[in-house]
């Protein structure tokens, strides 16, 4: 139902926002762990990128440039001083953010499918005004 869905969202995003607030990466598994429960496609979906912007795509940016610039894995001490977290969490942080774009791409996948059996067109041009994805 759409109330067990928006309890799960809101659940969802407050784990992922540990993950920002103190880099704890456990609580980025228990807000993907939501995702998967969450039945509302176009919700999940939104969730999913709301995630990917405002918790993940900065701590993995900084990640990549790490190993970019060092050419190997940086050490524990390298990543507890750019990052705030250990060797361990860093891997941990790299397959949660796997399996959150996986969900993604599974839930486009079926919102595309779903909308091709319904013979649905793109709605987007029913809008006279182009509607922003987020909120900033």
């Amino acid at each position: 139902t759409l109330c067990s869905d928006l309890l799960l969202a809101h659940y969802s995003a407050l784990a992922f926002s540990g993950l920002k607030l103190s880099r704890d990466v456990s609580c980025m598994q228990i807000g993907v762990s939501c995702l998967l429960y969450v039945q509302s496609l176009p919700l999940r979906q939104g969730l999913c990128v709301l995630c990917w912007e405002q918790y993940i795509l900065e701590p993995m940016e900084v990640l990549i440039q790490m190993v970019e610039k060092l050419g190997r894995c940086p050490s524990d001490k390298n990543l507890l001083k750019t990052l705030g977290m250990n060797l361990n969490s860093a891997k941990l942080l790299i397959a949660q953010t796997e399996l959150l774009l996986e969900i993604l791409q599974k839930t486009i996948r079926k919102i595309q499918t779903n909308s091709e059996l319904l013979g649905e067109e793109d709605t987007r041009d029913d809008f006279p005004i182009e509607m922003p994805l987020y909120l900033p």
